[in-house]
């Protein structure tokens, strides 16, 4: 397997279960981001997280209603080889400092790496991740 890549990545999470609605479909599966300005509105807060604890609630006594998705972000790695794609290196993280702190193990792992900081992944084009077991 060759390394051609180290980012971070943002990916939309429903709080909603599944098989309520059609967004888990239409949500990207991971986003890349190249600073914590792209991400930091769409990260969960305390307001979300009651939310979703209202809207689990309501929904189990009336019909449903959406949620608003929020992100995660997560450090990956494109690789090339039996399994190419992106290979998630970290769980997901949902605050703006653990956010810049991954962008910071990005950028210092592409330069021990000798990667190129710009990347056409920069592009932000939704890709498919690679969860390993």
């Amino acid at each position: 397997a060759s390394l051609k890549d180290l980012r971070v990545y943002k990916e939309h999470v429903d709080s909603e279960p599944s098989g309520h609605g059609d967004r888990h479909a239409s949500a990207p599966a991971a986003i890349p981001i190249s600073s914590s300005d792209k991400v930091s509105r769409e990260l969960p807060s305390c307001c979300d997280a009651s939310k979703a604890c209202v809207g689990t609630c309501w929904r189990s006594c009336c019909a449903s209603s959406s949620s608003p998705l929020v992100a995660g972000c997560f450090l990956a790695a494109n690789v090339e080889g039996e399994r190419p794609g992106l290979l998630r290196l970290t769980r997901d993280v949902w605050t703006l400092r653990e956010v810049e702190q991954l962008l910071l193990m990005a950028t210092r792992g592409r330069e021990l790496l000798g990667l190129p900081e710009v990347s056409a992944v920069d592009l932000e084009a939704p890709v498919q991740v690679t969860d390993i077991e």
